[in-house]
């Protein structure tokens, strides 16, 4: 039964065997040989211990969306992205088969880009190439290293990769429940995440520190940060209930200096309220920040600026990690030139920035920041609610009801098509249709009236539907309103 309590070592190892049988490499992987392998080569390339660093240094790390296949051609990358783009933490992003689980595909993918000398993957196949193979990248690096999924069920991804010398990963069930899985139930990759979640607990109880970057959801189209927060707090709770350590929230610039600057400032203190109010006071939080995850400019001077906004969002809002968008995002696969200069620029700002004593303030922020906990507290209090208190339970409940709905999700199981979002006349992103969300009427009112405001300034018809794809466009498009 689906419950939010740690996972007992017995159910642990049966999870694990079966996992691990799944695939031939799953053979390659032993904890205690990999607890070994971190702590004679990894000590000084462990993501926890290099945010530690950084945060006692005053600085702020930056990581890129990374990946490619075949693995020479990955080396390839990241050391360019390490090397010229000054990167601090490198990611791996997998394959579409991976993410699926769809091995023998991926092997059949493999074997057909050997042959005709060019790649049939989008990311890179972790699980296919094994842990000795993977090791030979992370050795061939001088960074930390983190596993980006997007799969519902990465349990033998996770497990292959720590092994292999990773000491992150990034998404709780949520983000690829909602977005990545036409048919995925929220409650079966719970208990998925429930694995992963245990076994960077394991590593970091045998002292190998491990994050667990917990991401929500997605807002590819601009949506409330309230909704984000809500999500990454339950995602934080899980991890918490499985015995980790180090956990990593998300944040996403959304291209509105004073929005941005007032959710990057009190993500930490709402994830950290819920922790401590389940009892969770030994965690080390950490925030991060990422450009914008929605359609991106074509032109490289486009990306330059809505990079330039976001990084300075997040520098006056005390994030502790930078994930950088490419300049060249707009157009296709980022090549590994732009990727670079897009993180080099970033790291150079963060330089110009770090030292100054610059801050955004006044009422106009503190009213961003209050409608954020707000809204924040009352979407988790009522999946809380609805679970008997219990933050799993209480999110499959409140997803399969419509109480929560991720806007513009992929999944039919819980788009339901209700919650449109879109942003006033500053740009800031508000609820469109608040759909089912429990919020108060006073909150829905605030929304309400600051769409109103931009539709007379624009004067618009109340109903015009093209409000909300404006909003969703426009940073695509060089602007904000």
């Amino acid at each position: 039964m689906l419950k939010n309590e740690k996972l007992s070592d017995e159910k642990f190892q049966a999870i694990r065997k079966e996992v691990l049988e799944s695939w031939p490499t799953g053979a390659e992987v032993d904890i205690d040989e990999a607890v070994e392998y971190h702590k004679l080569h990894m000590a000084d390339r462990n993501v926890p211990k290099r945010f530690l660093r950084a945060r006692a240094e005053g600085d702020i790390l930056i990581q890129p969306r990374a990946g490619i296949s075949p693995i020479n051609a990955c080396i390839d990358l990241l050391q360019h992205l390490q090397d010229e783009g000054l990167a601090d933490i490198l990611p791996t992003s997998v394959d579409s088969y991976t993410r699926a689980n769809r091995y023998k595909d991926c092997e059949e993918a493999l074997g057909k880009s050997e042959r005709e000398g060019r790649s049939f993957l989008n990311g890179l196949p972790v699980v296919n190439y094994g842990v000795k193979n993977l090791r030979k990248l992370v050795e061939s690096l001088k960074n930390p290293m983190e596993l980006r999924t997007s799969s519902v069920d990465a349990r033998l991804s996770a497990e292959i990769s720590l092994a292999a010398g990773y000491s992150a990963f990034i998404h709780g069930p949520i983000c690829p429940t909602m977005h990545y899985h036409k048919n995925a139930k929220l409650g079966k990759a719970a208990e998925y995440y429930q694995h992963i979640f245990r076994l960077l607990a394991v590593y970091t109880e045998k002292g190998v520190p491990m994050t667990a970057d917990v991401f929500g959801t997605f807002s590819n189209v601009g949506v409330p940060q309230s909704f984000i927060f809500s999500n990454v707090i339950i995602e934080a709770l899980m991890a918490a209930a499985q015995g980790v350590k180090y956990i990593w929230p998300n944040v996403i610039m959304q291209g509105n200096l004073v929005q941005d600057v007032a959710a990057t400032q009190v993500l930490p203190g709402l994830v950290q309220d819920y922790l401590e109010k389940f009892g969770y006071k030994d965690i080390t939080l950490m925030t991060i920040a990422n450009h914008w995850t929605g359609p991106y400019p074509i032109d490289p001077q486009g990306a330059y600026a809505l990079d330039a906004i976001n990084t300075v969002a997040a520098v006056l809002g005390n994030a502790d990690q930078i994930m950088v968008k490419s300049l060249d995002q707009g157009l296709a696969l980022p090549a590994k030139e732009a990727n670079g200069a897009a993180l080099r620029f970033t790291r150079l700002m963060i330089d110009y920035l770090k030292k100054q004593k610059v801050a955004i303030g006044g009422d106009d922020l503190e009213i961003e920041k209050a409608m954020i906990i707000k809204e924040t507290r009352q979407l988790v209090d009522k999946m809380l609610e609805m679970g008997d208190g219990d933050p799993i339970i209480g999110a499959v409940n409140a997803y399969e009801a419509g109480v929560m709905e991720s806007p513009f999700s992929s999944n039919v199981n819980y788009n339901r098509g209700k919650v449109m979002v879109a942003r006033d006349s500053e740009g800031r992103c508000r609820y469109y249709d608040i759909g089912d969300l429990p919020l108060s009427k006073d909150i829905v009112k605030f929304h309400q009236e600051k769409l109103k405001d931009r539709i007379q300034k624009e004067k618009r018809e109340e109903d015009d539907i093209n409000l909300i794809t404006d909003s969703i466009l426009s940073l695509s498009r060089g602007y904000l309103v």
